[in-house]
């Protein structure tokens, strides 16, 4: 009975309340937060060199109400700073990575989609492609 309940719907491993509210919200807004863990890393990534050794403690996924996607980066040391997003974006990523998040995404139980789970999707994207 457990498991015909359970089909359809994404198990995940979530280690806290602002992470499982982004879940939710990525969820509703029917985006793939295997994406979006991927679109975090590559957008940190890319702003890495600006943050002058700054420390992130956490990177999550937002909406404006008239529908602006944008990354809200949290530092330890001072106020958060914010990444605007489009949907082209996130199309290109979902592209890219489609093959490897679909191998590195385990098929039962409940998976932990996370910034070390995209970290492993983009190197093992770098080993093939290379």
């Amino acid at each position: 009975k457990d498991k015909e309940f359970a089909e359809g719907y994404q198990r995940r491993i979530v280690g806290s309340v602002n992470e499982l509210k982004e879940k939710i919200l990525l969820a509703d807004e029917g985006l793939d937060d295997r994406v979006m863990e991927i679109v975090k890393m590559l957008c940190v990534s890319e702003v890495s060199d600006q943050l002058k050794g700054e420390q992130l403690s956490e990177v999550r996924f937002n909406k404006t109400k008239d529908g602006q996607m944008f990354l809200v980066l949290v530092f330890i040391d001072r106020g958060p700073a914010m990444i605007d997003l489009t949907q082209e974006m996130y199309d290109k990523v979902a592209k890219m990575f489609a093959n490897d998040i679909e191998k590195m995404t385990p098929k039962e139980g409940f998976a932990e989609i996370d910034p070390f789970w995209a970290s492993s999707v983009i190197d093992q994207s770098i080993v093939i492609t290379n």
